[in-house]
């Protein structure tokens, strides 16, 4: 190698070491940005998770029926279909007769009258787990007797034949609103094994019986203005007939009170 040439090479060696530090630098800051997105994205990806499982969580508890997360916590979490269906079946599950088909359709329609009616919310979810303050002792109450039993807190049996059966049955109900069929008019009911309530007393004159065959409980729709009208003028104190004699004095008959004005006035 000439002299000339071996002072070219001298002279390049320089350049051609900052060129290479220069290239490890870059990889190194590539490196850098690629490990800075990886840990970015591991941390995004461990947030949605702890999301998902927090929501998870927050699912299981209203699968497991708790009152307050159902009510409060999760009513924006779970799709809403889902949310209606579960309160039907939830309803069965507590309130029907063991694997009595009749009396679990009973109580659906019991659902469907209250949607109906304009005395009760309008969806199965609100109608199931409405409560409402006693007149008398102010406390709150159920409107479904379960929502205050250990029950409503406690987790289904998914693989019971009752919980299949109540899911039947609620897509039974859930069909029959959707095609719009029209109810029963069933509001109210109560198990035949308990003294009957005032409430569904003929002689209060507020409900009738609306026959379903083999159920267990007893079903009752409220009275329309007329049938109260007449049920109350079959019900009201029969009015004594007295035979007034042709001759001699009468009896001691008490006046009415309009009767009794007009004796006030005369004399005066």
């Amino acid at each position: 190698m000439s002299n000339v040439n071996k002072i070219n090479a001298t002279k390049l060696l320089p350049s051609m070491q900052v060129a290479y530090w220069g290239s490890q630098l870059y990889t190194a800051v590539i490196g850098c940005i690629v490990l800075a997105i990886w840990m970015l994205f591991n941390s995004y990806q461990l947030q949605q998770k702890d999301i998902k499982v927090s929501r998870g969580l927050e699912l299981q508890n209203v699968i497991n029926g708790s009152a307050e997360t159902i009510r409060e916590h999760l009513l924006d979490e779970v799709e809403e279909n889902q949310k209606q269906a579960y309160a039907i079946a939830h309803t069965f599950y507590c309130e029907g007769d063991d694997l009595n088909i009749a009396d679990f359709r009973g109580i659906g329609e019991s659902i469907r009258g209250r949607m109906a009616s304009p005395h009760y919310p309008d969806t199965p979810f609100e109608v199931v787990y409405e409560q409402r303050t006693h007149w008398k002792s102010k406390a709150s109450v159920g409107m479904y007797s379960f929502s205050k039993t250990k029950c409503m807190t406690q987790r289904p049996l998914y693989t019971s034949a009752k919980w299949q059966l109540a899911l039947k049955v609620t897509w039974e109900v859930l069909e029959a609103e959707e095609l719009g069929k029209p109810t029963l008019g069933i509001t109210h009911y109560f198990a035949r094994y308990i003294p009957t309530p005032d409430w569904a007393l003929p002689q209060t004159c507020e409900f009738m019986e609306v026959p379903v065959k083999d159920a267990f409980h007893a079903f009752f729709r409220p009275l329309t203005a007329a049938e109260a009208k007449e049920c109350r003028a079959k019900y009201a104190e029969p009015v004594i007939a007295v035979n007034l004699p042709k001759k001699g004095p009468l009896p001691a008959i008490r006046p009415a009170q309009d009767e009794v004005a007009s004796l006030i006035l005369a004399a005066n």
